[in-house]
């Protein structure tokens, strides 16, 4: 009862919106409620719009008033043999819909992040090396940690694939990262336009 009460400051946003607003704020509530005490920390006013999938919940941590959208894939899970793994979400962050977020050691979302529909971000990938053989019989092989400081946005379709470090107040939408960090063409950035501008060049 305590946790629903908590979420009261969140259903104040939704009054008098469409009567399906409710129904999906509801099961949030009821999915939350049920599911809190399987997660290594869950805050107050948390919304998880009808999840497609939640792996390892007890390695994620998960803010004050972050919502995570519909059908969205979380998974937390040691895989490639690493003795902690950790999937952080910050205060007041908004993941769209369908987005798939797959730790394997450490995945660190800062405050108040924003992602569009569609968007995957892991630690790690499929090895691919061995052309003889089918690539979800090859090992998964683990990449550095992923970090994406405060205020940041992430649009739609982008792919992030460790080793990536993005600033606060960054936006990055160009699809398909692996390496990279917010200095990069196609993050823009407050203290990076002039860096873009030379990239461009």
């Amino acid at each position: 009862m305590g946790l629903l009460m908590a979420n009261n400051k969140t259903i104040v946003k939704y009054w008098g919106r469409p009567f399906a607003d409710y129904i999906r704020v509801a099961k949030s509530l009821i999915y939350t409620t049920l599911h809190h005490f399987f997660f290594g920390s869950i805050g107050r006013g948390v919304f998880i719009f009808s999840p497609l999938q939640i792996d390892g919940a007890k390695n994620m941590y998960i803010a004050d008033g972050t919502h995570v959208g519909y059908k969205t894939w979380l998974a937390a899970l040691p895989n490639t043999g690493e003795e902690k793994c950790k999937l952080v979400i910050g205060k007041d962050c908004s993941l769209g819909n369908f987005n798939h977020i797959y730790a394997t050691r450490s995945i660190v979302f800062g405050a108040k992040d924003l992602t569009a529909d569609k968007v995957y971000v892991s630690d790690n990938v499929h090895d691919y090396h061995d052309i003889l053989t089918a690539v979800k019989e090859q090992p998964i092989v683990q990449k550095k940690d992923v970090f994406i400081g405060d205020g940041a946005w992430l649009g739609e379709n982008v792919c992030v694939i460790g080793d990536f470090r993005f600033t606060n107040n960054s936006v990055c939408k160009i699809i398909g990262f692996e390496k990279f960090n917010s200095t990069n063409i196609g993050v823009y950035g407050k203290r990076n336009w002039k860096r873009l501008a030379r990239d461009l060049e």
